[in-house]
């Protein structure tokens, strides 16, 4: 009777195991959202592939989903939904497959600064405002900025990208980007470490996208008038790969020596590679893929 009874108990638990389903994990289409596509992704009018695009939001940028739209469908080989997002202050629709959750809430990283104060230093501000601790100390005798004195801080840019964050610091309530200038104060983390930072010397300028090779950055400026005009662009890109950082210096200008307003112009273009600190010229297979 004891081995009939051990059986009739055994059988209702198998029954119960085979029954029971695993429920997948559905993943909230609503929070802040980095875009994961090359060469950026199009923000829209409407939840539509042939809809009028409103701007294309750079690679690595952080964008805030409010809410999904529609059924699931195939764009680009794609499937997924449309979402309304909000890059900035300006709102639209992109399709989220091109899309990767982040932790970071960016509109609560803008809204709180830090101020400078006897118990704290720069150090410990940028520390706290990017979360994590800086491989050296700041050292404002080697800080190349045209103005280093200034009382508060906050974040003005978060971007992410395949393991890779850049957080923008600003000295500043206004853009820390200028004329040939900037004074923004960039650090690049993989992993919960600061792999690379500009504090502590020149800035690399202003954050401009994340592709899955490199970090860019830009400094640039321009004046010109009837009678010609001219401008330089410094691109700055960190290589993930080999953590070296390389720059693009372009200068153009438009002149008509004789006549003005000027009807033809003769025009002029230079670019020139270099490493960021000056040192050497890289080669062919460096540039490749970064700025070729």
């Amino acid at each position: 009777m004891r081995f009939r009874f051990e059986i009739f108990i055994l059988v209702p638990l198998i029954f119960n195991c085979a029954t029971t389903k695993v429920q997948p994990k559905i993943e909230s289409l609503k929070g802040y959202f980095s875009v994961d596509a090359d060469g950026g992704l199009r923000l829209r009018e409407n939840p539509t592939i042939q809809s009028k695009v409103i701007l294309t939001i750079p690679e690595g940028r952080i964008i805030n989903v409010i809410e999904e739209i529609g059924e699931t469908e195939t764009n680009d080989n794609k499937e997924g939904k449309w979402v309304k997002a909000k890059y900035g202050n300006i709102t639209g629709y992109v399709f989220n497959p091109f899309l990767l959750k982040v932790k970071k809430d960016l509109q609560y990283l803008k809204e709180n600064s830090i101020k400078l104060a006897k118990n704290k230093s720069h150090t410990k501000i940028f520390e706290t405002l990017i979360e994590n601790k800086l491989p050296e100390p700041y050292d404002q005798n080697k800080d190349r900025r045209p103005n280093k004195q200034f009382e508060e801080f906050l974040t003005e840019n978060y971007a992410e990208r395949n393991g890779y964050s850049v957080i923008t610091i600003s000295p500043r309530r206004e853009s820390c980007s200028g004329y040939l200038h900037s004074y923004c104060y960039n650090f690049i983390i993989k992993n919960g470490k600061v792999i690379s930072t500009d504090m502590n010397g020149e800035s690399y300028g202003e954050f401009v996208s994340i592709s899955k090779k490199a970090a860019f950055f830009n400094i640039s400026g321009g004046e010109g008038d009837e009678c010609g005009g001219g401008g330089e662009s410094y691109t700055v890109a960190f290589v993930f790969k080999t953590e070296t950082t390389l720059v693009e210096r372009s200068g153009w200008s438009e002149t008509c020596p004789n006549e003005c307003p000027c009807s033809k112009p003769k025009k002029f273009n230079k670019t020139v590679y270099e490493y960021f600190n000056g040192k050497g010229t890289p080669t062919d297979s460096e540039l490749r893929g970064i700025f070729k």
